[in-house]
């Protein structure tokens, strides 16, 4: 057991030193969560079978999104450091924990979260359906904002609890409004304007550093982020992009 440990170990470091690329760079994550729900942050450091067993090998910390430098964390009852993977734990958000998260091991650093609590997802969300279901509506499809060179988006949450323990329940997710650079999008991509006599002439101007930044954040910025530039938050495909819920039935298992 302890041998296979350590080939994970070793495993993850080849990958880890793959996925730097030639400028030995990693790629920060943008996430929003609601008011009042939980999070559980990855550690993204490759963790050896001595140091999964200490309790104070990994630390966090984090700085409010008002400030610049790191402290770290002081955990209580609503945030907890697993003692499994070192993932930071944390219940019941709110506005005040808006900032950025970073795990550290020694002189190793993991990529930092930059975490933007908004007020709850309950307003304003549209209902759909799987694409399981017999029928609509369905979520969203990425959308080309033509003339930007973007993509809006949604970004699902994992899936919350079964409503009921062995027997058969609802479980929902929300989906949330991202903007990605067009060139680090893989999905296919809706474009609403068939021919070029219909692209529409960019309205706002988009400096260049804040294109740059959505080229650094590769999985995109959700359009409530606090790190999101007011520009972007301007284009009409990002105001009117509405957040999404989706339910579906499930069966918990008896605890």
């Amino acid at each position: 057991m302890n041998t296979e440990k350590w080939d994970d170990y070793y495993a993850c470091l080849a990958t880890q030193n793959t996925s730097l690329g030639h400028d030995f760079s990693v790629t920060p994550e943008a996430i929003q969560a609601a008011e009042s729900s939980s999070l559980s942050l990855e550690c993204k450091l490759c963790l050896s079978p001595q140091e999964t067993t200490k309790l104070d090998s990994v630390q966090w910390y984090w700085a409010g999104h008002q400030n610049t430098k790191l402290e770290p964390i002081e955990y209580g009852e609503n945030i907890l450091i697993s003692p499994i993977d070192k993932a930071l734990q944390m219940y019941n958000l709110h506005e005040k924990h808006t900032g950025q998260y970073i795990c550290r091991m020694g002189q190793a650093e993991a990529p930092p979260y930059f975490l933007t609590v908004v007020a709850s997802l309950d307003e304003d969300l549209n209902e759909v359906h799987s694409a399981e279901a017999p029928s609509g509506p369905y979520a969203q499809q990425p959308e080309e904002i033509n003339g930007y060179n973007l993509i809006v988006d949604t970004e699902w949450t994992p899936w919350t609890s079964c409503s009921k323990c062995n027997q058969i329940g609802r479980r929902h997710r929300f989906g949330y409004c991202i903007v990605k650079y067009k060139k680090k999008h893989g999905r296919h991509v809706r474009n609403n304007n068939g021919t070029s006599e219909n692209i529409k002439t960019p309205t706002v101007q988009i400096p260049k550093e804040h294109y740059e930044l959505l080229q650094i954040f590769k999985f995109g910025i959700p359009c409530s982020s606090h790190i999101l530039p007011r520009s972007l938050k301007k284009i009409n495909e990002v105001v009117n992009r509405k957040n999404e819920i989706m339910s579906g039935y499930c069966k918990g298992l008896k605890q």
